[in-house]
C-alpha cells in the first residue's frame, strides 16, 4: 500500500480511544474533512516522496501529496465523529454512516497518493480518534452542530463541487475526481442529517451554536494554471466557485432547517 506503515482503523476498537493528538498544520484546503485539534489541521507525516523532473510535475505531486495527507486525516475525523455520535445517543444509522465515510477517506487517500506518484504516509495513532466527550450535553450537541455545519455542510459540499469542476477541466485523474466528488456529496448529506438530528433533539442549542459559528472555514486558493488543470489541480477560479456554491446552497438549506 502507498500508505506506508498505516494501521487501518477497525470498527471494533472505535469507541475506546485515549487523548487528543495534534501535529503541525500548513495552509487550509477544501479537500475532505481533516481532523482539527486546537484550531489546527492534523496531518499524517509523509514517509516517502517520489522524485520528479520539472516544475509542473513537482506542483502536481505536491498538490496530490497534500490532498492525500488531508484525506487520510479525515479518516480519524469520521472515526471520532462516530464515537461522539455514540456518546450523544445519536441514531445508529448516523454512526454507521460515519464509519462508512471513514472507509471512503482511506480510499481517497490511496487515490491521491497514487496521483502523487506513490507518496507514502504514516498513519495517525488511534489516540487521535478519541471522543472529546462521553455523554450528551448542551456542549456536546453544540459541538456536533457547529462542526456538521462548517466542516460538512459547507466544506464537504465545496469539496465535492471543486472535484466536479476540476474533473471537467482535467485530462487525467478524471475518474478519481469524479469518485471523490460523489463520496464528498454523501459525506455532506451525512452532516446535514447530523445537524437535523441536533435541531430535533435540542433546537435552541442548535440555533445558538450555528448563530455563533464563523461564516466559513478559510480556504487556500492557488492561482489557476492551465497546465496543472490538465492533471485535475483546481485553481483559484474553481475554488472560489465551489465555495460560493456551498455557501449559497448551504444558507438556503439551513434557513429551511431552522424554520
Amino acid at each position: 500500500s502507498p500508505l506506508a506503515g498505516r494501521e487501518r482503523p477497525t470498527r471494533a476498537g472505535l469507541v475506546c480511544g485515549v487523548s487528543p493528538w495534534s501535529l503541525p498544520n500548513s495552509s487550509a484546503a477544501v479537500d475532505g474533512r481533516p481532523l482539527i485539534h486546537d484550531g489546527q489541521y492534523v496531518r499524517p507525516a509523509i514517509t516517502s516522496l517520489p522524485s520528479v523532473r520539472g516544475a509542473e510535475d513537482r506542483a502536481v505531486r505536491d498538490h496530490f501529496a497534500s490532498s492525500a495527507q488531508i484525506e487520510l486525516s479525515s479518516v480519524w475525523t469520521f472515526l471520532r465523529l462516530a464515537a461522539e455520535l455514540t456518546a450523544a445517543g445519536a441514531p445508529g444509522e448516523l454512526i454507521a454512516r460515519a464509519l462508512d465515510a471513514a472507509d471512503d477517506e482511506v480510499r481517497h487517500a490511496e487515490l491521491c497518493s497514487q496521483a502523487a506518484g506513490g507518496v507514502g504516509l504514516a498513519a495517525l495513532p488511534m489516540i487521535a480518534a478519541r471522543p472529546r466527550f462521553t455523554t450528551r450535553s448542551p456542549r456536546t450537541l453544540a459541538t456536533l452542530a457547529v462542526e456538521a455545519w462548517l466542516e460538512g455542510c459547507l466544506n464537504e459540499t465545496a469539496a465535492a463541487e471543486e472535484a466536479r469542476l476540476a474533473a471537467r477541466d482535467a485530462e487525467i485523474n478524471v475518474e478519481m475526481l469524479t469518485a471523490i466528488a460523489r463520496d464528498e456529496d454523501r459525506h455532506a448529506e451525512l452532516s446535514w442529517e447530523v445537524l437535523a438530528w441536533v435541531f430535533e433533539v435540542a433546537p435552541a442549542v442548535a440555533r445558538a451554536a450555528i448563530s455563533d459559528a464563523p461564516a466559513a472555514i478559510a480556504v487556500a486558493s492557488p492561482s489557476q494554471d492551465p497546465a496543472l488543470a490538465r492533471s485535475g489541480v483546481a485553481g483559484s477560479r474553481i475554488s472560489r466557485a465551489a465555495r460560493a456554491h456551498a455557501e449559497l446552497a448551504g444558507r438556503r438549506r439551513l434557513r429551511a432547517l431552522a424554520a
